[in-house]
């Protein structure tokens, strides 16, 4: 596995060089694998009907080690220690009616991508695993930014993982994410989460030497990690989207040495020629490296697909 600051990449990882090619890729895949049509059913909300979510599922953990027998004979064997399951769970709060009322709302209650991305991240990192996508060790000494968080399960899951985790979302989604951070304050340490406003076309807009005013971080502690999950589902939004990844993907001197942030895009594949659009926004003029984790099928499963970026050093 190639490690690059936080991220390891798994070594049956892709390059990303043409949207084109990239979509016929992973479309292909999906239909071969699954027999669904590229008009994917189900937006991928968790459930939208309820008002609060009891979110769990089961890691297994590492087991004691066990203790040496003195003898073993043929018919008595060393037996491997069983393995011990750890129950996660989170209580999530859900605005079904914002959902339906706001228009362009769609971070008031939890999708999927969030949920399965969360379940392998903290199954890799509870055992230790040599080829985690996320340096444990690395991840401790970084600071985290997540785009788009909505309900902010992510934050509250990773966030004890990391430095610093901010938690970032339009303001009409921002009393949300705190009524979350406030509902498992008691379960999950929640003192290294920050929740903050940013808005992309607040970010678009702003002339770079005005950045530092809308970004929601210093220059002394700046994001290693920049974290987008299921960001990608209106053309619209597409090209303050881009900015705002520009804008946080640029390599930083801080304290003498140097940062180089790396971008986690993490998607849901539904309608083709968006997450086409997108992916050539974020080619265009090879300010990028991209690299696609893992090969078609994704390490999160079957119709989701996880994307890395790193901007190129310019000159």
């Amino acid at each position: 596995m190639a490690s690059t600051s936080v991220l390891r990449l798994p070594l049956s990882s892709v390059q990303v060089l043409d949207s084109d090619e990239e979509i016929f890729l992973l479309y292909t895949n999906l239909q071969r694998d699954s027999g669904l049509s590229v008009a994917l059913g189900g937006l991928g909300q968790v459930d939208s009907h309820k008002d609060t979510l009891q979110v769990e599922f089961d890691i297994v953990t590492p087991a004691p080690p066990s203790k040496p027998r003195k003898q073993k004979t043929a018919k008595s064997r060393a037996k491997p220690a069983p393995a011990n399951i750890r129950t996660i769970s989170v209580e999530l709060a859900q605005d079904k009616t914002a959902l339906r009322s706001r228009k362009g709302d769609t971070g008031s209650v939890l999708w999927r991508v969030s949920l399965e991305f969360a379940k392998v991240i903290l199954q890799q990192l509870e055992m230790n695993d040599l080829e985690a996508i996320l340096d444990p060790d690395v991840l401790k000494e970084t600071c985290v930014l997540e785009l788009g968080a909505g309900t902010g399960l992510l934050g509250l899951l990773l966030a004890n993982k990391a430095k610093h985790y901010t938690i970032t979302d339009t303001d009409p989604l921002l009393p949300l994410i705190q009524k979350n951070v406030t509902l498992n304050s008691e379960a999950i340490s929640t003192q290294n989460i920050t929740v903050a406003s940013l808005d992309w076309q607040t970010v678009q807009s702003t002339p770079p030497p005005l950045l530092h005013r809308v970004l929601p971080f210093t220059p002394e502690s700046p994001p290693g990690l920049i974290i987008a999950a299921d960001c990608i589902y209106h053309p619209s939004l597409i090209p303050p989207f881009i900015a705002t990844l520009t804008a946080l993907g640029k390599r930083s001197s801080v304290s003498e040495s140097e940062y180089r942030p790396t971008i986690l895009v993490l998607a849901q594949l539904r309608e083709t020629e968006t997450m086409r659009l997108f992916l050539e926004s974020w080619l265009e003029g090879g300010l990028w490296d991209v690299w696609r984790l893992g090969d078609e099928t994704s390490i999160f499963g079957l119709g989701y697909v996880a994307w890395a970026g790193w901007m190129k050093d310019s000159g």
